[in-house]
């Protein structure tokens, strides 16, 4: 499975032997997550078989520039993540965050975790590892 925005990655909602070969492995291991896209029918599914986290896709919106369309990818990250822990479901978010784009997201209450290490570490190579993280951290409060 790849990461690319609805091309690979995981889709439970339309496979049932992906449904039932997947409910049958983790409800027998540990707690799991998958990394997916703005679809509230995935993420109905993931919850569905026993996913216990979802990570979604930010890719999307971390790509635009401002304006409507970014405007509209965020608004679908909200609402995936409030549908997720709706559910029952812990929300993370991540792809293609960096520290001019993280705000926004940061003020989605439903989700409570970031993965942003690339950009930390990108900034990091300019001007160290303690103020990389130093500045994101102030974005992130």
């Amino acid at each position: 499975m790849g990461t690319s925005r609805g091309q690979w990655g995981w889709q439970a909602v339309h496979s049932r032997q992906a449904v039932s070969s997947a409910r049958a492995v983790i409800i027998s291991t540990a707690r799991t997550s998958v990394f997916i896209d703005t679809s509230l029918d995935e993420i109905s599914a993931d919850r569905y078989i026993g996913v216990d986290l979802v990570e979604i896709n930010t890719g999307l919106y971390a790509d635009l520039r401002e304006g409507r369309e970014r405007d509209k990818a965020l608004a679908a990250v909200a609402k995936a993540a409030a549908h997720g822990r709706g559910i029952g479901l812990e929300v993370h978010g991540g792809h293609g965050l960096d520290y001019r784009n993280v705000g926004p997201i940061v003020a989605i209450p439903e989700i409570e975790e970031l993965s942003i290490g690339f950009s930390i570490v990108a900034r990091a190579a300019v001007v160290g590892v303690e103020r990389a993280v130093l500045d994101m951290l102030a974005l992130l409060t």
